[in-house]
């Protein structure tokens, strides 16, 4: 990318940061992921992942079924403006509002990605991938097979079973892969590649 295309830190993640804080009500998690997270002194974008705030139903057999409540995701629409961000509408950025995933301007102009963690996604599992870096996180979730599992719509899945790995952290993701946990800023070193592609 240019130059021109790079943002400071300092300038991009106090703007991240009001995004998390206005939109947190409404969620279950949400943190800055990407470069930012892994302490770049300078980005090219900013990233955010969420995971809205999850209802539950029985049906009449007692079968539990999670979902999101419409009203959260309009409430949380309706929070944008407020966390100033607004769609990209800009003729450098391909549009996207999917329920899944959006990209917004900042105020200073930087792109903003918002990564949305449906169900049946694991908001952890999504948090690692969308942290970064793109092809070293690919590795990562790849190295699952050695396990017999594989990461299915940012989900661990045991491939004999179909049975879902439960993972409550970014922490149990990496010890459901044998690894130790990584920081964010570690994810940037050759230490960590080489620990994907080792035993």
């Amino acid at each position: 990318m240019a130059k021109e295309n790079l943002f400071s830190r300092e300038e991009v993640l106090p703007l991240a940061e009001k995004v998390v804080r206005t939109i947190q009500p409404l969620c279950r998690n949400i943190a800055v992921a990407g470069s930012l997270r892994r302490g770049r002194a300078q980005v090219h974008d900013a990233e955010v992942v969420l995971e809205p705030l999850l209802s539950t139903t029985c049906d009449l057999e007692g079968n539990r079924r999670v979902f999101v409540d419409p009203n959260t995701l309009r409430g949380i629409k309706r929070l944008f403006p407020e966390a100033g961000i607004e769609l990209a509408k800009r003729p450098q950025f391909a549009p996207a509002n999917g329920d899944r995933y959006k990209k917004f301007v900042l105020s200073n102009g930087c792109q903003l990605d918002l990564f949305i963690s449906l169900p049946p996604s694991n908001f952890f599992v999504q948090f690692l991938i969308r942290t970064g870096p793109g092809g070293v996180a690919n590795d990562f979730m790849r190295r699952f097979w050695r396990w017999g599992l594989k990461s299915e719509d940012a989900r661990i899945i045991e491939t004999a079973t179909g049975r879902e790995i439960p993972t409550n952290s970014e922490a149990e993701v990496f010890a459901a892969n044998h690894l130790r946990y990584f920081t964010p800023e570690e994810r940037d070193t050759m230490d960590y590649v080489e620990a994907i592609k080792g035993p």
